[in-house]
């Protein structure tokens, strides 16, 4: 009898996914549980398997489908089974799919339009005055036609001829590579998109005297990696400041819908990893109620699953604040986008040490920016203040977040 392989809905929120690529042909025999192809959703990318062993009889979604959850995308039979082709047709959305990609393909291989050619015995009747100044101009002859007695070419003829060609723009450029916005580059795309036309954002850029900090850090990194069994980054230790501090200020963990200004009562925040063709938010839920070091070990985990592509979408949901930390790369001040539909997001940069006035003195110290970034629909600039501060008197006293 013959057996389904559906479109597997992954994630609470998951209405559809990309078929990515397949990893066998009609024909080849699989057993159970034998990868069969790789579907992309909420940027995440998973390896759909056989339900049953036996022969791939039939693969109704081509590569690059978008097909919704539960639709068929493959059917395997048993070896000497017969399929009833007109039950398992490709379903309208996927052979719309298919001839949109065709159309698109054909759309873009456009043959160039070849300049007329005039034929040798026409290119001879010109004038010697207009032969010269075409030469001068550097006008091609064979792509002028001439306005004189037979058709012969005139001074005039060359003029227009060289102000056509001054007229005309530069040659088309070419690509290199064209990469398709589809997949976790799309979803992005869109994502900021919405985010941009939904939250007027302001930016406030404050700074966090990380000495105190990198010297506990240095001082208890073996001990706490002895007995606890996971390596304390400074990001682990913004995320548990940013969480407590967002119990003081709760108006930051909230969001706008319907024309209401709604408060989270869970804490959960998203930490942005950077991959090679993207980002990617998993999310540390509850992390005020977390200690420092539970959040290392899991923003140790969501970090690898994310490179891997092992995390699953409700690792991606559900998030109420975001924090992005670009500090290892380098960078020292950014401005992010809100990840809508939450109101703030949180940007870090690099610890760097400089010389700091204080009480008359000049002191090196180890300082970080901090940058605010809040949809000004939901949240004001003193409140954002106030809370960045707040975790800023938490970094400058770490003890708190132990």
């Amino acid at each position: 009898m013959a057996v389904t392989v559906i479109m597997p809905k992954l994630g609470m929120a998951m209405q559809e996914g990309t078929i990515v690529s397949w990893l066998v042909k009609e024909g080849d025999r699989v057993e159970k549980e034998s990868p069969l192809a790789q579907i992309e959703s909420e940027k995440v990318e998973y390896e759909v398997t056989a339900p049953e062993p036996g022969i791939v009889r039939k693969i109704l979604a081509p590569e690059g489908s978008v097909v919704p959850v539960g639709k068929t995308i493959a059917v395997i039979t048993a070896e000497n089974e017969v399929l009833d082709e007109a039950a398992f047709a490709p379903t309208q959305l996927m052979a719309e799919t298919v001839k949109a990609a065709e159309t698109k393909a054909v759309e873009e291989i456009k043959p160039e339009v070849a300049p007329k050619k005039v034929e040798p015995e026409e290119r001879q009747r010109i004038s010697p005055a207009a032969r010269n100044l075409a030469k001068e101009l550097g006008v091609d002859l064979s792509t002028v036609v001439g306005t004189g007695p037979g058709g012969r070419i005139v001074r005039e003829d060359i003029l227009r001829a060289a102000e056509s060609k001054q007229k005309q723009p530069p040659g088309p450029l070419e690509y290199g590579e064209v990469i398709p916005l589809k997949g976790m580059r799309k979803v992005i795309a869109e994502r900021m998109a919405e985010s941009w036309a939904n939250s007027p954002r302001v930016t406030q850029i404050m700074e966090a005297d990380m000495t105190e900090a990198v010297k506990l850090r240095e001082q208890k990194l073996a001990e706490w990696e002895k007995e606890h069994g996971v390596r304390v980054t400074y990001n682990d230790m913004i995320i548990k400041a940013t969480a407590l501090a967002l119990l003081k200020y709760p108006i930051m963990n909230s969001t706008i819908a319907e024309g209401e200004i709604r408060i989270f009562k869970n804490i959960n925040i998203g930490m942005a990893v950077a991959l090679e063709d993207g980002l990617i938010v998993p999310v540390i839920r509850n992390a005020d109620r977390k200690t420092l070091f539970e959040i290392a070990r899991e923003t140790k985990d969501l970090s690898e699953k994310a490179r891997t592509g092992k995390l699953t979408p409700d690792e991606l949901l559900g998030g109420t604040f975001t924090i992005t930390n670009l500090g290892g790369l380098g960078v020292e001040i950014f401005t992010p986008i809100i990840n809508y539909p939450q109101n703030v997001i949180l940007g870090v940069g690099k610890i760097t040490e400089m010389p700091v006035v204080r009480n008359g003195g000049i002191y090196i110290r180890s300082i970080m920016k901090l940058c605010v970034v809040y949809n000004h629909r939901a949240v004001s600039g003193a409140p954002v203040a106030r809370f960045t501060q707040e975790i800023i008197d938490i970094l400058e006293a770490p003890l708190k977040l132990i």
